[in-house]
């Protein structure tokens, strides 16, 4: 038994190897905030679920999440071999995310949602699993796909404009439409993590910071300069007008767009 910030946390002997490496990674985790700015008293509490619905997804076999992340001691993400378990601290963050997710429904450059939780306490969403455009380590962001293309790129800006679209015809924002908030699913580019989100939000947001992310990347430049000047030009405030603009730019310049929305991104 011992006291942590302020919470009670027992180990139990009899726990299965699997559950208490489950337990203690949660604890490692939970030493950055506190469990009281999550609305929950117990680390056990945490465990419980989580292992409930591992085991409600897996033919109620426990099986072992393969990694965690965190941000800002508000959202924790753990990302089991076929699904994503993304925890919240509040009922009310849980529901403008599932409103914002459920708005793209129509689009499928949008994270799929499976189901959101609300119990004891406990609010969460159960995604698909993705592959991260970006990928962060000691030595810095890693580019994990090849997109020093402007083909490339451009498909990027189509589909990724498809699902803000789905938003901003809601009169919703993504808040952070950054390359750290794509990944690809079933070949197609798709957008996710919507924890700041807005639900009365301001479109023209999502669009510079979708641009701004790009031109950031100095392997990006070549491939993606020429087409977001282009688009920065034209002032553009939200998804559909980012598509149609993308659409313009592919026929003035003599592209292919029907082959290129299809393009298949390619890992590096």
């Amino acid at each position: 038994l011992s006291i942590f910030n302020n919470i009670i946390i027992t180990k139990f002997p009899g726990m299965l190897t699997d559950e208490q490496k489950l337990y203690d990674k949660l604890i490692e985790e939970f030493s950055l905030s506190s469990l009281q700015h999550w609305n929950i008293d117990t680390i056990e509490k945490i465990h419980n679920n989580i292992t409930c619905i591992s085991k409600s997804r897996n033919e109620g076999n426990y099986v072992e999440p393969i990694t965690f992340t965190s941000s800002s001691g508000s959202v924790l993400v753990i990302i089991f071999p076929k699904f994503v378990l993304k925890i919240f601290t509040s009922i009310d963050v849980l529901k403008k995310v599932t409103k914002l997710i459920n708005s793209g429904t129509n689009s499928e450059n949008m994270i799929n949602l499976y189901d959101s939780v609300e119990k004891d306490d406990f609010y969460a969403i159960i995604t698909n699993v993705l592959k991260p455009l970006i990928d962060w380590n000691g030595a810095g962001p890693r580019i994990n796909y090849y997109l020093s293309n402007e083909d490339v790129i451009i498909t990027l800006l189509l589909q990724i404009g498809n699902a803000l679209d789905s938003l901003h015809i809601n009169g919703y924002n993504h808040g952070d439409c950054t390359l750290d908030n794509i990944g690809v699913y079933n070949n197609k580019f798709m957008l996710f993590d919507f924890n700041s989100g807005s639900l009365n939000g301001l479109p023209y947001f999502d669009i510079r910071s979708l641009f701004k992310s790009i031109i950031s990347k100095a392997e990006l430049n070549e491939s993606s300069s020429f087409i977001i000047s282009y688009l920065k030009d034209k002032s553009i405030t939200n998804g559909n007008e980012l598509t149609t603009n993308v659409i313009e730019y592919c026929n003035l310049y003599n592209k292919d767009i029907e082959n290129l929305r299809l393009l298949v991104p390619k890992l590096k």
